[in-house]
């Protein structure tokens, strides 16, 4: 079904990043990744920003609460502030994409 799909998509996803980097261990370039994204993920929970050097930022955003109607009763109610977040390419992706 849809998860074995999903997994051999992660799996392709992997070995391709393996192929291209030269690295015949597919799962150290996992642990690679995983490290990645931990570390994006405590970047922007301690600073609300992480620059991937030449790809672009990460960086942490509030969205402010909206007013929002209860269909029921009528009356308008604020929505919770959240956390959203953004990313902001960088020069060198920019480039390479107005490129294609």
């Amino acid at each position: 079904g849809y998860n074995m799909k999903r997994k051999s998509n992660h799996e392709d996803f992997f070995s391709r990043v393996a192929i291209r980097a030269g690295i015949m261990d597919v799962s150290l370039v996992k642990k690679l990744y995983f490290s990645l994204i931990k570390e994006i993920i405590m970047a922007l929970r301690n600073k609300g920003e992480q620059l991937l050097p030449e790809f672009g930022t990460f960086f942490l955003m509030l969205l402010s609460g909206r007013r929002i109607q209860n269909v029921g009763t009528k009356e308008y109610q604020r929505s919770k502030t959240t956390k959203c977040v953004k990313f902001r390419p960088g020069y060198q992706l920019k480039e390479y994409f107005k490129q294609l």
